[in-house]
């Protein structure tokens, strides 16, 4: 499956509704979900559903990350592309590489770290490999699983399935008492029948808040 490198850019414009974990300080973590990103015509730009783990140093002044997911392209190309999107120390901007359409429907994506490496996976296939030392010993890291949306009007999609994350205590699933989410200018995650669900429509005029299980964050 090649790859091909496109501009993609998460400027000030894009906008996310993630759910929000810290990860362990260890050389080994991973994160693992199952997405779904159904069509929404009416979109005018890019929209994707992904996982991530990012990271804070104070040596850096942008976050450190590297995600794993799939995205639509809005009218110029709305069938359902892999994706992996990674940003290291000293970095112009974010390096992204698309891939292969898939299928419709729901996939499973994971992030496996190993030492200094992060391998990204799409349905149980290793799809790349990047290696990212800042992030591996950044002081603060995260894992984030959610929808993102490009254009102001353009309405979240999608639904978090299955997810998980490995901690120093074993695998923690993703339920609703015990994660953090932010509901950012009417995007929204909400736990119902057993899955997240992506909600709202981007407004600049509604205000973003930090709900639920979210200390420290």
């Amino acid at each position: 499956m090649p790859a091909v490198a496109l501009a993609f850019s998460t400027a000030a414009n894009a906008q996310q509704a993630p759910l929000y974990v810290h990860a362990p300080r260890t050389v080994q973590r991973a994160a693992s979900a199952t997405l779904t990103l159904p069509n929404v015509p009416s979109n005018r730009s890019w929209y994707a559903n992904w996982i991530m783990l990012a990271g804070e140093s104070p040596a850096i002044d942008h976050q450190l990350f590297v995600q794993v997911g799939m995205i639509r392209r809005a009218k110029d190309d709305p069938r359902l592309h892999v994706f992996v999107a990674w940003r290291g120390a000293g970095a112009a901007g974010i390096e992204y590489r698309q891939y292969g359409h898939l299928t419709e429907g729901a996939h499973r994506f994971s992030i496996a770290q190993n030492a200094e490496s992060f391998a990204l996976f799409a349905d149980d296939r290793e799809i790349a490999r990047v290696r990212l030392t800042p992030l591996a010993q950044a002081a603060r890291t995260y894992f984030e699983i959610g929808p993102e949306v490009e254009a102001e009007g353009d309405i979240l999609s999608g639904k978090i399935l299955a997810a998980a994350w490995r901690t120093s205590a074993g695998w923690d699933g993703a339920g609703d008492q015990q994660l953090c989410r932010y509901q950012n200018h009417g995007l929204s995650l909400r736990y119902e029948h057993g899955a997240w669900n992506a909600h709202g429509r981007f407004s600049r005029a509604l205000p973003s808040a930090y709900d639920g299980a979210c200390y420290g964050i």
